[in-house]
């Protein structure tokens, strides 16, 4: 649907029965639909997901007719993360990137108070708008539509017109009745909260979406087991080698090139334990794709020995803080517990690698964004550290 296919502001401030850009306008309702019917015919599974959101994330702008969108995806490990936003700029699509919202944030969201047909809508004056710490996990419109400020001229009641803090969630529910995710249109050109009538439209072409975004996910997970199976294949034919205690270095760097291509790993550590000294020697340390020599990690705080001794199945940390409180410091990546990019990680995976019942080191990934890693990566890695044993 073209831009000039719907009336101007102009023309439809002239009409004094118009509240809403065609709410009464049967060709305007034809041409939503028929524009929804042929982006939802055109998401297809063997799209790439990025692709796919991005699509979803700007097509539901352009048929509603929203300046902004933002498509949550959940990763199955308790968060929904920013998957693909529209008409956002990339400071604001990078911080909500980097803040995801937990399951708890969510179910708030989409508590039964907010309902309206089958999305959520949280008016700018609900009460859970107090609460700082949920208005961290958003960014506020930059601009408002040409159209709210007309309305709030023509003394359009206040509760009609769309305030920069509402928020409205149209959920993506899979064939099981699974929560996929959701998406936030924010800032309509109309300048008007929500009706029934364009919630039905973005439910119908949520829908449509969501039947889409399932079976992609599900065509990547059959992608995702084949590169385990091969990932896992590739380490033991380089462990099995009789070459492979002679030359490490080759060993390391194809663990290495095999984790990065089922997880992401800004840095990646292979860690010995050294009983005597009682220390950790890095003897394999790559960061960004820059290798580094390997050194003794004189930092060695008590509580980082649980990660050998006390839990085998590993551990993973979705934030800095939360690595940080485990550890019991203040701030566990400072002056000189910094190295390599000298940039402090945001998500880390810890798996101990074990001779028999002996602990004898550590592997560890690592990634510059907040809650990269999921339940899935960690038990991958600890597959790796079986067969590094």
């Amino acid at each position: 649907m073209k831009q000039n296919d719907l009336p101007p502001v102009s023309l439809m401030n002239n009409q004094s029965d118009a509240v809403q850009y065609g709410e009464t306008n049967i060709e305007y309702q034809r041409k939503v639909l028929k524009y929804i019917t042929e982006i939802g015919s055109s998401l297809r599974l063997d799209m790439d997901t990025d692709t796919l959101f991005k699509r979803v994330s700007e097509a539901i702008c352009t048929a509603l007719r929203f300046r902004y969108s933002v498509l949550y995806i959940s990763d199955g490990a308790g968060y929904f993360h920013a998957g693909a936003t529209a008409g956002e700029g990339p400071e604001e699509e990078e911080y909500l990137r980097q803040h995801p919202l937990p399951d708890t944030v969510v179910a708030q969201l989409i508590s039964e108070e907010y309902r309206m047909s089958e999305s959520y809508f949280i008016p700018a004056e609900a009460p859970l708008w107090n609460n700082d710490h949920m208005h961290s996990f958003f960014v506020l419109p930059v601009e408002l539509s040409e159209s709210s400020i007309l309305y709030e001229e023509r003394q359009v009641s206040s509760n009609r017109v769309w305030q920069a803090e509402d928020l409205l969630v149209v959920p993506l529910v899979s064939g099981d009745n699974t929560l996929l995710g959701f998406l936030t249109p924010d800032a309509p050109l109309d300048g008007l909260r929500p009706t029934y009538e364009t919630l039905s439209f973005l439910e119908l072409f949520a829908n449509q979406a969501a039947v889409v975004i399932e079976g992609a996910r599900l065509y990547e997970e059959a992608q995702r087991n084949s590169e385990e199976r091969a990932a896992l294949i590739e380490i033991g034919r380089v462990l099995s080698a009789p070459e492979a205690l002679r030359d490490l270095d080759t060993v390391y760097q194809t663990i290495y090139e095999q984790v990065k291509r089922v997880m992401p790993a800004d840095a990646f550590f292979v860690i010995r334990y050294l009983h005597q000294k009682d220390a950790l020697m890095i003897d394999y340390f790559i960061d960004e794709e820059v290798s580094y020599p390997p050194f003794e990690f004189r930092h060695f705080p008590a509580n980082m020995k649980k990660l050998l001794f006390e839990k085998r199945q590993g551990y993973m940390f979705s934030s800095e803080q939360e690595y940080a409180h485990f550890l019991d410091e203040e701030a566990p990546e400072i002056d000189g517990n910094l190295f390599g990019s000298m940039r402090p990680s945001q998500s880390f995976l810890f798996v101990p690698i074990h001779y028999g019942e002996t602990p004898i080191g550590l592997l560890s990934a690592q990634s510059y964004q907040p809650g990269a890693y999921t339940r899935r990566h960690l038990e991958m890695l600890k597959e790796i550290s079986i067969q590094a044993g």
